[in-house]
């Protein structure tokens, strides 16, 4: 386990264009510049999740079902966290993963909100109260401390209908993002309705919405993946006020057509043959927003390419490329890029400030005995 100071090789890898040709867009007064990086003794693909700033570990999920990674700034693997699958310290899935209090805390939609000690031991659960169920799975925190009360992702409550799936997503829809836990009543409260300036909002059916939420301190963030547009809160009194909407402004946005929702399953076929464009991560630096996207591909372009093929999928990759907003935090847009190539995307930010990603392995095609960290630092030239 070493650190490799900013040498040649990482420069070869990860500008396959010059610094020049990465700043473009609104502005070329920021970029993106690789720190350091860091060599984990880890065989294959992980994918970052989070980062505890007080013990100065990163959390990622391991090649291996239910393998999660305890992992020290020099790329130690402190420990590995195993999810059990029976016994009293089994759980049943992840859906939600992310530091609480120092530990590894999951949403399991069967046991609650489950805190895990790094041996993989449960060490408390917070029990979600009533009959629900998830339609589908979350990114990000498994909750959220909103005043003296806890926020997490709204459940579908009762039992599921599987017989009407149309009216299951419709139900959906109309139900605010977030679900609020008294922990000492145990009452539940809705919170962050999907806002009206959203698609989603508009009573047609737009596919799995994919809601990510993100909070610092009274700041919450909530976005769709397949938007091009975000939303900022702000908390008062331990409840969430109104919103702004902030809008990528990006050209040549592929969006993907809603349909009404008794056709909601013939929504992939309708849009088969264009890629819609989407956010694929949002970052929280410490003085601006980080926006990862990509503007997605047309019909009439998607159709020049034989996504059988090694070959049409690498040529596809080259025009769907991934861009680079920044904004700052009162959501003023300051300047747009093309974002490196060959890396697996996080939201993960250390205590230095700088954003963590990984190296993907499969981009050169040469699988290495370690895996590697790079630590970047948003650079005002």
């Amino acid at each position: 386990m070493k650190y490799l100071f900013f040498h040649v090789m990482v420069l070869l890898f990860f500008w396959s264009c010059s610094r020049s040709s990465i700043k473009e867009g609104l502005s070329a007064s920021y970029s993106l510049e690789i720190i350091d990086s860091v060599q984990v003794d880890y065989l294959g693909n992980f994918f970052l999740f989070d980062y505890s700033t007080d013990r100065k570990l990163y959390l990622g999920k391991g090649y291996h079902d239910n393998e999660f990674l305890l992992i020290d700034h020099s790329g130690v693997v402190k420990d590995t966290v195993l999810l059990r699958q029976d016994g009293p310290q089994a759980v049943g899935w992840a859906n939600a993963v992310g530091f609480q209090d120092q530990f590894m805390t999951i949403f399991d939609p069967i046991n609650g909100i489950v805190q895990m000690d790094d041996e993989g031991n449960i060490r408390k659960k917070i029990i979600i109260p009533g009959e629900y169920f998830f339609l589908n799975g979350y990114k990000g925190k498994p909750y959220f401390k909103l005043g003296k009360d806890i926020a997490y992702y709204r459940p579908e409550r009762g039992k599921a209908n599987w017989n009407n799936v149309s009216n299951l997503m419709e139900k959906s829809y109309q139900g605010t993002i977030l679900e609020v836990l008294d922990t000492l009543s145990g009452e539940v409260r809705d919170a962050m309705p999907v806002p009206n300036s959203s698609k989603y909002h508009d009573g047609k059916f737009h596919g799995w919405s994919f809601p990510v939420v993100l909070k610092r301190g009274a700041f919450w963030i909530l976005y769709f993946k397949g938007e091009n547009q975000f939303y900022l809160f702000t908390e008062e009194n331990g409840m969430l006020g109104e919103f702004k909407t902030v809008k990528l402004n990006v050209s040549n946005w592929v969006e993907e057509e809603g349909v009404v929702f008794e056709n909601a399953l013939k929504h992939a076929e309708i849009n088969h043959g264009l890629k819609g464009g989407s956010i694929l991560e949002i970052i929280l630096m410490d003085k601006f927003i980080l926006v990862a996207y990509k503007k997605g591909v047309s019909r009439e372009e998607l159709q020049n390419y034989n996504l059988q093929s090694k070959e049409g999928k690498d040529a596809l990759s080259k025009i769907n490329e991934l861009f680079i907003s920044v904004f700052d935090f009162n959501g003023l847009k300051i300047t747009d890029f093309l974002a490196p190539k060959g890396i697996h995307l996080s939201n993960v930010v250390n205590s230095e400030g700088q954003w963590v990603v990984t190296k993907n392995q499969d981009y050169n095609g040469v699988e290495e005995d370690f895996h590697t960290l790079y630590l970047m630092e948003l650079i005002e030239d």
